[in-house]
């Protein structure tokens, strides 16, 4: 008899402890870890690379073993080849930039959102980026998620946004 008191007794503790559970576990929220895909497009043009990009938050792009100016053209929507792309993209913000590199490796793009907010298969959320600069075979271009981007110097702007 005394087994089914205590029984009873810690099961009326644990329901009074729910509510103070709930409140610790209603502070958190859960958002997925930001990604960024980077798929170059084989295109055997010097000085110019292409890419299929696709994100859930805002990205940045930064460059390596390259000086001078690397003009960046965003595609929205289109169809490059037989692929098509962007059905589902929604970044909104210039489809032009221009960076003037002189830095060890800078920042020379930074959008704003990230490529789509719904749900599809990759390609229909991916974007196209252009990068267009003086030809360097050396030059590597890395995309990461903007909250990755905060230690690197961003590069100044150029005078021209003609590719």
């Amino acid at each position: 008899m005394r087994k089914r008191y205590i029984l009873l007794a810690i099961a009326s503790l644990e329901i009074l402890a729910l509510p103070a559970a709930a409140n610790i576990f209603g502070g958190f929220e859960f958002s997925p870890r930001p990604y960024v895909i980077a798929a170059e497009i084989p295109v055997n043009l010097p000085g110019q690379k292409h890419y299929f990009v696709s994100s859930n938050s805002p990205f940045a792009i930064t460059v390596q073993n390259l000086k001078g100016e690397v003009k960046t053209e965003v595609t929205i929507t289109g169809v490059f080849g037989q692929v098509e792309f962007g059905r589902a993209a929604t970044l909104a913000q210039p489809e032009r930039s221009c960076a003037n590199v002189n830095l060890e490796e800078p920042i020379i793009f930074v959008s704003e959102a990230p490529t789509s907010d719904q749900d599809g298969q990759v390609i229909d959320r991916s974007i196209m980026v252009s990068l267009f600069f003086i030809d360097s075979p050396e030059a590597q271009f890395t995309f990461m998620p903007g909250d990755k981007a905060a230690n690197f110097d961003k590069a100044g702007s150029c005078n021209s946004l003609d590719p």
